[in-house]
């Protein structure tokens, strides 16, 4: 983890190498929690918060979000919430979700989503713990 924190913040400083991470793969996160499906979101409605880029499908999306972003941001900051209940990290795929509780989960695949579900209350409670220690660390 260090080491990826640390030759991500050198490649940074290349000159005309863009870092900006476009959070969700481009997904509007208000969409998780109102639509049937997730949708893309549109470069004009978008914000930057805390070295991502946002995108919205709509302006009115986008107030939403900026209003309480927490409310809307994934828990575990997107990472794969079972591998985070396992004590890891994994890469989160948006397209792997659920919405619980009002909180949105990322998972890596259709499979770590599917475990999940087996037992969600017991794997929320390993991966909060796990990311509670993870975060007070850095």
């Amino acid at each position: 983890m260090i080491r990826f924190l640390f030759f991500s913040l050198l490649f940074c400083w290349v000159p005309f190498v863009s870092c900006e991470i476009l959070a969700l793969d481009g997904y509007d996160v208000v969409t998780y929690f109102t639509e049937p499906e997730p949708e893309r979101g549109l470069e004009r409605y978008s914000v930057e918060l805390e070295g991502r880029t946002w995108v919205f499908v709509s302006e009115e999306n986008l107030e939403k979000f900026k209003d309480d972003p927490s409310k809307y941001k994934p828990q575990y900051d997107g990472w794969c919430a079972l591998a985070m209940s396992d004590g890891r990290l994994s890469e989160g795929v948006p397209r792997y979700y659920s919405v619980e509780d009002g909180k949105l989960y990322i998972f890596c695949s259709e499979a770590t989503l599917k475990q999940w579900e087996l037992n969600p209350r017991e794997h929320r409670l390993r991966a909060d713990k796990f990311w509670e220690e993870m975060t007070n660390h850095l």
